[in-house]
């Protein structure tokens, strides 16, 4: 883990360039979310993150999820209650594909499942983190 990959936070993020004065547009996001040593080390998350990049690949689909350490989502207040169910360091699997989400909930069972939109006041990003 931690070998820069495509599944690591940033993966995925070569977006076009929006115009000057443009906003992101919001988006939903979905969220996998536990403590960091559970997720990055306890369960077999990289190898479900690396065939889940090589089956992108193979669709020429653009990646849409990312492993986000110690999220910094997590201190929205609209996230509290997710918040505290997460034990900390928290990490997460932050993705714009809810049945990507519902999938890694079932695979690792001990999770907590959360959504927010983004970009907004309380969450400028999906993919920042408090590092």
């Amino acid at each position: 883990s931690g070998d820069g990959g495509a599944a690591d936070e940033g993966a995925g993020s070569e977006s076009p360039p929006r115009p000057p004065g443009r906003p992101a547009p919001r988006c939903t996001y979905h969220v996998s979310a536990a403590s960091e040593a559970f997720l990055c080390e306890e369960e077999p998350l990289e190898e479900v993150l690396r065939e889940r990049v090589r089956n992108y690949g193979e669709q020429l689909r653009p990646i849409d999820f990312w492993l986000v350490r110690q999220p910094a989502f997590l201190e929205a207040p609209e996230l509290a209650a997710l918040a505290r169910e997460i034990p900390q360091p928290a990490a997460a699997v932050v993705s714009s594909d809810e049945k990507f989400i519902t999938f890694l909930k079932l695979r690792l069972e001990f999770v907590a499942r959360g959504s927010f939109e983004a970009p907004s006041a309380t969450i400028p990003s999906a993919q920042a983190s408090r590092e």
